[in-house]
This record gives structure tokens, C-alpha cells and sequence, in this order.
């Protein structure tokens, strides 16, 4: 397994596939567009692993963004397999020609020859964590060298290079044990200590790929149903835009879904990643944005009380966190377009 800092090349139907340098998602963290950090080795952004530990790891880290973006993770290659598993929100996945969207705890499985794209058409609200590790594999006939501190047998690794090299589903529901292990090693990630935790995280990296086998192993390859809570939560969410003036309380959009206040706050928090308040808001302030630039004579301060907002300080202070400039300030410069 090289440690280096040039990217690897990879072989698969007579071509040669250069790794990827997680450049979009580099970018995004220095323009500010989402918060995300990650353990790594080589070209990929992040904190560098020393030599010595968790060898073979060219990646562990998450992105968390509170609010729709306008770029995505373009088409590439992984040094390394992929795993990547949606705590919050939905992230689009698109390998081979197919696309499908991860909810919370789908998980998208890629060798380092398979090209594939995150996030398109673009970037929605959302968690994510990912690892990336190399086992040497360079084309699909290679051997595959496994690290010491993968806690598995022999034999048992031996069949999960088999089950990863012959998946046709690449993505998948994870079990509860791997969505536990992932929300731990974000946790481990926002903590930034590296030297103190790499021993845990270590042991949440070994759970996920112990239930990666048992779900290439058992888990039927069929479309993931979320359950009917989830289910209520997201058509109450577009239904929203519709009702945006109504004076919205938590325990009316609680009661709406048929649930308490904290269950429905945490489900919401799944399906969106973002709090019920937050995303009425982001609506509210999206609604009166379009006002701005379609009703150029309208006060605005009616355009904001439309929108739901109960006073005009309140609307112009929202509004001014959420685009950078005041009310008047926007309309001015969208008329001066």
C-alpha cells in the first residue's frame, strides 16, 4: 500500500483510472459551504494519520451542510474501497449510469475502479461520513493485503474481497450496529484528536466493515422503504411551501405528523438535516427573496409578514444572516442586474 503523495492508478477493462484528490469537496470547505473535516494519507484534504497508524486508511471524515448547495462531487476514482453512508438528510449517488438518493443509513460501496459521483445535481442539506481504504487492490484481479488491525480471519477477509469485487448493488441499507459505528466515528471526527482516539476509531471502523459483510452476505438487493414516521416527516416538509404563513409552533407541526414534539424533531432532523425552525425559515426567506425580485414595488414589509415573519426586525435580521445583505440592500442589487 503506497502512503505517497501521487495518486494512484488503477486498471480495469483495459484502461487506467487516475485516484481522486477530493477536490470539490475541498473546495467546499474553503469557500465556507459546509462544515467537514477527515483522518487522512496522501493527496486527500484533512489532518495527516501518521505512518504507523491505521495503516491503509486514505480517508475517514464526514461533510455536514445545513443547507442546499450548488455544486456536487463530479464523476471520479477512489484510492481505495469507498464507503460512504448518509447520517442526515439525502445525498444523490450515481455509478455505472444508475442513480439513486441515500437517506439516513444507506450507504454507497465503490472498489477504486468504479467511477462514480456524490451529491448530484447538487449538494442537499445533509450528514455524511465516509472511509476510504486501500488494500493494495490496483486492477480487479490484484491481490488484496488487508491491514493488520482489520479484525477479521484469513478466510473471512478472503470472502470479503469476494463479496465487494462481485457486488452488483452498490448501494446499500446499513444495520443498525454500522449506522452506530458511523455517528461514532463522526463523533471522533468533530472531536479533532487524533492521537488520543485513533485506537476508537479503529474499532467503529472494524464494526462497519463486519456489517459490511453480513449485509453483502444476506441483505436482499431491493429498494430501501423507509418506514412510515420518515415517510410522514417528508411529505409534511413539502407540503410547507404551501403554508408558510401560518404561525408554524413546534408542537403544531408535531401534532400535524401524529407525533410527540422530540420524536418528530428528531426524525425531521433525518430527513432534512436541519431543525423543523431552520427549514420553515430557509423557506420563509427563499419565498420573500422571490418577492423581492418579482414585486419590485411591494413594501417590504409585507413581503415579509407574507412569508411568515412576525415583525419586519425579525424578517430583515433573518434575512440578512441567510444571504449576506439586508432586504432593501438585495432587491437594489437584483434590479440593478
Amino acid at each position: 500500500m503506497d502512503d505517497g503523495e501521487n495518486p494512484a492508478i488503477f486498471q480495469a477493462d483495459g484502461s487506467e483510472y487516475t485516484a481522486d484528490a477530493c477536490v470539490d469537496y475541498r473546495n467546499a470547505i474553503e469557500r465556507g459551504d459546509l462544515r467537514g473535516g477527515a483522518w487522512v494519507r496522501g493527496q486527500y484534504p484533512g489532518k495527516h494519520l501518521k505512518n504507523n497508524v491505521l495503516d491503509g486508511v486514505r480517508a475517514i471524515g464526514y461533510w455536514d451542510c445545513d443547507r442546499d448547495q450548488d455544486w456536487y462531487v463530479k464523476p471520479h476514482f477512489n484510492e481505495g474501497i469507498e464507503i460512504s453512508m448518509v447520517l442526515n438528510g439525502t445525498v444523490g449517488f450515481e455509478t455505472g449510469g444508475r442513480y439513486e438518493t441515500l437517506t439516513r443509513g444507506r450507504l454507497a460501496l465503490t472498489s477504486p475502479w468504479q467511477k462514480h459521483s456524490i451529491g448530484g445535481p447538487y449538494v442537499s442539506a445533509s450528514r455524511k461520513v465516509f472511509i476510504i481504504l486501500d488494500v493494495g487492490v490496483r486492477r480487479p484481479n490484484s491481490a488484496w493485503v488487508w491491514p493488520d488491525w482489520i479484525l477479521a480471519s484469513d478466510t473471512e477477509k478472503q470472502t470479503l474481497a469476494q463479496q465487494i469485487l462481485h457486488n452488483q448493488s452498490p448501494v446499500r441499507l446499513g444495520t443498525p450496529e454500522m449506522i452506530f459505528a458511523m455517528e461514532k466515528i463522526y463523533d471522533l471526527l468533530i472531536l479533532d484528536e487524533m492521537e488520543k482516539n485513533a485506537s476508537a476509531m479503529g474499532i467503529y471502523v472494524n464494526l462497519v466493515f463486519k456489517g459490511l459483510s453480513e449485509i453483502l452476505d444476506y441483505q436482499p438487493e431491493s429498494e430501501f422503504v423507509p418506514d412510515e414516521k420518515h415517510m410522514t416527516i417528508e411529505v409534511f416538509a413539502k407540503g410547507l411551501r404551501q403554508h408558510l404563513s401560518h404561525d408554524w409552533r413546534l408542537e403544531d407541526m408535531a401534532k400535524q405528523c401524529a407525533m410527540s414534539r422530540s420524536q418528530f424533531c428528531a426524525i425531521f432532523k433525518e430527513v432534512t438535516n436541519k431543525t423543523p425552525i431552520e427549514y420553515l425559515n430557509e423557506l420563509r426567506l427563499e419565498s420573500a427573496a422571490q418577492q423581492l425580485r418579482d414585486a419590485t414595488t411591494k413594501p417590504i414589509t409585507d413581503i415579509g409578514f407574507e412569508a411568515g415573519f412576525g415583525s419586519s426586525q425579525y424578517f430583515s435580521r433573518k434575512f440578512s444572516e441567510y444571504y449576506g445583505m439586508s432586504p432593501r440592500t438585495y432587491r437594489h442589487q437584483v434590479a440593478a442586474t
